[in-house]
């Protein structure tokens, strides 16, 4: 009985420290305008959608976010090269949107643009997805602004 009771404690404390690690160590950063943002990599397959969302140490989320989204319900199975466009056409292109939270806690949604930027897709044998992208212009179309992503998304 003791002996169980002690397996348990250790499996319940190795179980935290494995959380409280992966909350201090996202395997995401992209970085705005000089502005490092990081997080944990997941896809959506059903929504096309490949993300990473900021969290604070406790785990609550900013509200900052990056996501690179293909069309068609389609998410990639093979590694390549996409270009980002506003809208993607077919399943060669990407587009990519970045949410920044502002500090009077508004939340801004900046889209790709028409581009010769490009998204790099690495896929694992175990079908996990791997982003790079470098100098992504974004625009803010309500009022124009623009802004420049780079950084790499990792899937957990």
């Amino acid at each position: 009985m003791k002996k169980s009771l002690v397996y348990v404690t250790v499996l319940m404390l190795v179980t935290i420290s494995c959380k409280k690690d992966q909350a201090e160590n996202p395997n995401s950063e992209w970085i705005v305008d000089g502005v490092s943002y990081r997080g944990f990599g997941i896809t959506h397959p059903a929504g096309s959608a490949f993300d990473a969302s900021e969290s604070t140490r406790s785990g609550i989320s900013t509200g900052n976010f990056i996501s690179i989204n293909f069309n068609y319900n389609y998410m990639p199975k093979r590694s390549g090269i996409y270009p980002v466009k506003f809208q993607p056409n077919d399943s060669t292109q990407c587009s990519v949107t970045v949410q920044i939270v502002t500090v009077s806690g508004r939340p801004i949604r900046y889209t790709s643009v028409d581009s010769n930027s490009l998204v790099t897709i690495n896929v694992s044998p175990g079908g996990k997805l791997a982003a790079s992208f470098s100098n992504i212009i974004l625009s803010y179309f309500s009022t124009g602004e623009i802004k420049m992503v780079s950084g790499k998304l990792e899937e957990k």
